[in-house]
């Protein structure tokens, strides 16, 4: 039986071994073979060999199977790696699917614009969940229309908006809710027919990354 000391002088020689074969190209396999473990020489701080002094085989075999072992690990998780980051626009895609589809269920009711402020106008509305999902984020764009109905302007506004793993229903809109809005039109361009468009542009699920 090999005693600890000797066991833990063996893994340290052989340590320094492999050190030493990847920075000097020199040693050759015949120095291996040879069994010529290296000695650190203090005086001069190089590394030599010396004869006399010999790797058990089971050591040996320790090491070559913990090497496999590292091997396979690492091989197994760069594959891994690499399917999750082909899996992620899937993901990604299904995830964005699945919200266009959801939106022709989010109804856009009563839009108008109003004279609420004395030095402006607002827009108003109201949008309503027909759908089965809870939405915890809502984006709008509100576009100013121009004389021929094209968009001259426009304005980012959420009318639903509550945090990702928001729990309180007052702050989600749930299945047959409804949620109104009012903003104020500022920074009217001039060429402004008084008329708007609003579009809902994106949306959120509760528990989803925006």
């Amino acid at each position: 039986m090999v005693k600890p000391l000797a066991q833990i002088r063996e893994i340290r020689l052989f340590v320094a071994f492999v050190i030493s074969f990847v920075t000097d190209r020199s040693i050759t396999r015949s120095l291996w073979t040879a069994q010529h473990p290296m000695v650190r020489d203090k005086s001069n701080m190089q590394w030599e060999f010396r004869p006399g002094l010999k790797l058990s085989p089971k050591l040996i075999a320790l090491v070559v199977i913990m090497s496999v072992i590292v091997f396979i690990a690492l091989l197994v998780l760069g594959l891994s790696m690499c399917g999750r980051s082909k899996d992620a626009p899937d993901e990604a895609e299904t995830k964005q699917a699945a919200r266009e589809a959801y939106m022709p269920k989010l109804e856009l009711t009563d839009v108008r614009v109003d004279h609420i402020w004395s030095d402006g106008k607002s827009v108003s509305g109201e949008i309503r969940n027909t759908g089965n999902r809870i939405v915890r984020k809502i984006e709008i764009t509100i576009f100013y229309l121009d004389e021929e109905g094209r968009a001259i302007f426009e304005r980012t506004h959420y009318p639903v908006l509550a945090p990702r793993w928001e729990t309180d229903e007052n702050k989600l809109l749930k299945p047959n809710y409804s949620q109104k809005f009012r903003y104020k039109l500022d920074e009217v361009p001039s060429q402004w027919s008084g008329e708007v468009l609003v579009k809902i542009v994106k949306i959120a699920f509760i528990f989803e990354s925006w």
